[in-house]
């Protein structure tokens, strides 16, 4: 009932989650009110590595079967980025990146006085796409200083974030008294042309009251 991909998560949540739905059901209320998360079902795993049938013995518990978080027409729909694209307006977008725990398989760079992790373009294309990254970082930067100027609609926030997205992912997040909310997993994409939208919610597993 998911829109096809070549990506996927079988997600288990039991530490922090033990009723085992806090992520589907906020990444549903996202959809719900037309903030784009990942859809998800719930399965019952059972992993079968020898030749015998299935039986209670391969049964691994309750998983969340999850879209990742991607470019594609489901999912982020945000334009493809030709490694040759260097000046405006193909290099505007598509990005996507998030604020998030680094480690040494992550593109970091730093935007806004922030430090990021990019997700599109590849993290394996890092050395190629040098320049889109000088971009990215550039409009974060001019992101951070409009905020000097207010919400004035010509040079002030408005001019670059979709305000209604940022005020969504607030709110979802306070919803749900999420203790990761905007320190990690913390995700934003820019189609080409467009604002900063904050978002898709993901890794609510110690929210709600843990």
């Amino acid at each position: 009932g998911m829109p096809a991909d070549s990506d996927w998560i079988l997600n288990a949540r039991y530490q922090f989650d033990t009723s085992l739905i806090h992520n589907a059901w906020i990444y549903e209320l996202s959809n719900q009110i037309g903030q784009y998360a990942p859809r998800t079902r719930f399965v019952e795993l059972y992993l079968n590595e020898d030749d015998e049938a299935v039986s209670e013995s391969d049964y691994e518990g309750i998983y969340t079967f999850t879209e990742k978080i991607g470019r594609g027409a489901d999912r982020i729909d945000v334009e493809t980025m030709p490694i040759e694209a260097t000046e405006e307006p193909e290099i505007t977008g598509g990005y996507i990146f998030r604020h998030d725990k680094t480690d040494p398989n992550t593109w970091d760079f730093t935007g806004g006085g922030v430090t990021m992790q990019m997700i599109y373009p590849p993290e394996e294309e890092r050395s190629e796409r040098a320049h889109q990254r000088d971009w990215i970082v550039n409009h974060l930067n001019g992101l951070r200083d409009s905020i000097r100027n207010g919400s004035d609609p010509e040079t002030g926030y408005p001019s670059v974030i979709e305000e209604r997205a940022w005020i969504d992912h607030q709110l979802l997040n306070l919803l749900t008294l999420n203790v990761d909310a905007l320190r990690l997993s913390a995700y934003f994409y820019k189609s080409r042309g467009g604002k900063v939208i904050a978002g898709p919610v993901w890794d609510f597993d110690r929210s709600a009251g843990g």
